[in-house]
């Protein structure tokens, strides 16, 4: 033993490294004047299920910043700073109104849902002395397909909604809301998105067993059959470094090779590809499935916000299921969330959500040693970061909003196309990988307009099989 450890630099070094747990302060603190905060909240972000506004107000939290949401009479929503701007009573605990907006509980102070003061009672003149001199921080806010979305920036620049062409219902797609709570970090979950390598792992919980399976464990729940062995991994800064997309190539016959597409997109954005796909057939150009904001509620706490597509284009083996989609819930894969599993049963079977939260409330950076395939991380971490410090014009938010056409178009996809392997492995894989490349080239190049991008998407990617 004492041979073993001096002939060893890496043996039994508990003592001599210690972890500096260290967040990086720039990716990870959304509070209010942070360069994170307020990049931010210069985008529309998601803030709560529809389902879950009421004419009674409900409490809670985002950017760190406490806050109010309601329904009033007149079915328009009201987002608010929590205390009222008078002597700071919660409007938790205010009453919304027939007639529109909310009354204060303490002094009957009757607020729009824009903040505006429309009567003070116990006030001689019903307030109108006041009403230029203060108000309540309220925030403009849109409902879309069960998803109430918020901008929190400057109002006198409100951007029009980030329409996103994967936002489409055409052939009959529904938009159905959900909602994930992770109590961690945002990027830790986001980045969860950008390391694809773990696919090949912790969705074939099989591969961390070297013995017999442990019998009262659903592993099936769990796993991606498809997704198994290491694919041919790429990444992509793509509309002008304003995205990630990772490019994962798998051959799944002599004849066929699948690639699937997936983006990181700025701020706090991800477009996932058909989930189910088994790329026994070939299908050359299948859309997004699910899209995803990573929301701060504070800066130990995160919630994902989205939409999952249904429908016969988008889910043609009819896998998903609706029912299971909703706060705290989604349909794929097990350990999305906490769950009711027992920690025994979150230790024999992990899964994504304890990987994540089991990093810490905010994943230590410095401590990392980086591995080939964290690529898509340390990418996403390149753009957010020129983001923040203003190093590259495009990464503008005003910039980004400027020309819709260009900055919202989804390069996520799963494709099968026929391509013959190589004898030769090695030639195989660098055979992927380049034809990769030219799916990414394809969809830079791609026309804005629909149908049009799609048209030219196939036949580009029809050519290549040839």
């Amino acid at each position: 033993m004492k041979n073993m450890i001096k002939n060893s630099s890496t043996a039994y070094q508990g003592y001599k490294i210690r972890r500096q747990n260290k967040p990086d302060d720039l990716l990870t603190d959304s509070n209010f004047g942070t360069p994170l905060g307020e990049y931010m909240r210069c985008f529309w972000q998601p803030v709560s299920l529809a389902s879950q506004v009421t004419r009674l107000p409900k409490k809670i939290k985002i950017f760190n910043e406490d806050l109010v949401i309601f329904r009033d009479g007149k079915n328009q929503i009201g987002l608010m700073q929590l205390h009222c701007a008078h002597r700071g009573a919660s409007l938790e605990f205010g009453v919304t109104q027939e007639a529109g907006g909310i009354k204060c509980c303490y002094h009957g102070i009757h607020f729009d849902v824009t903040g505006e003061i429309i009567e003070i009672p116990s006030e001689p003149d019903g307030g109108k002395r006041v009403m230029g001199r203060f108000c309540q921080p309220a925030y403009p806010t849109i409902e879309r397909d069960g998803l109430i979305f918020a901008y929190f920036g400057n109002p006198d620049t409100i951007p029009e909604f980030e329409e996103w062409d994967s936002f489409s219902k055409e052939n009959k797609t529904e938009l159905v809301a959900f909602s994930n709570i992770y109590p961690c970090n945002w990027l830790q979950v986001i980045e969860n998105i950008a390391d694809q390598m773990h696919t090949a792992t912790l969705h074939q919980p099989m591969s961390l067993y070297d013995g017999e399976l442990p019998g009262e464990v659903d592993f099936d729940s769990f796993t991606l059959p498809s997704f198994s062995g290491i694919p041919v991994l790429d990444y992509h800064a793509v509309r002008d470094n304003t995205a990630m997309a990772f490019v994962a190539g798998r051959r799944m016959s002599e004849k066929l090779v699948w690639w699937r597409i997936n983006e990181c997109i700025l701020p706090n954005l991800s477009h996932h590809a058909y989930l189910y796909e088994k790329g026994n057939a070939r299908r050359v150009f299948h859309r997004v499935h699910m899209a995803r904001w990573y929301v701060p509620i504070d800066n130990e706490n995160s919630i994902i916000f989205g939409w999952r597509m249904f429908g016969p284009s988008i889910d043609p083996d009819n896998m998903g299921n609706m029912e299971q989609v909703g706060h705290d819930s989604i349909d794929f894969l097990g350990g999305q969330v906490a769950g009711s599993r027992t920690h025994k049963e979150r230790q024999m079977l992990p899964g994504d959500f304890e990987a994540i939260v089991g990093q810490g409330e905010i994943a230590s950076r410095i401590d990392e040693h980086r591995l080939s395939g964290d690529k898509g991380v340390v990418l996403f971490r390149k753009i957010l970061s020129q983001a923040l410090l203003n190093e590259n014009i495009p990464l503008l938010a005003s910039m980004m909003h400027l020309d819709p056409s260009n900055f919202f178009r989804s390069y996520s996809q799963n494709s099968i196309l026929n391509i013959q392997s190589f004898s030769d492995g090695t030639k195989d894989r660098e055979n992927i990988e380049a034809i990769g490349k030219k799916i990414i080239a394809i969809m830079a190049s791609a026309p804005s307009a629909e149908p049009q991008r799609t048209d030219f998407v196939k036949a580009e990617l029809e050519k290549l099989e040839t």
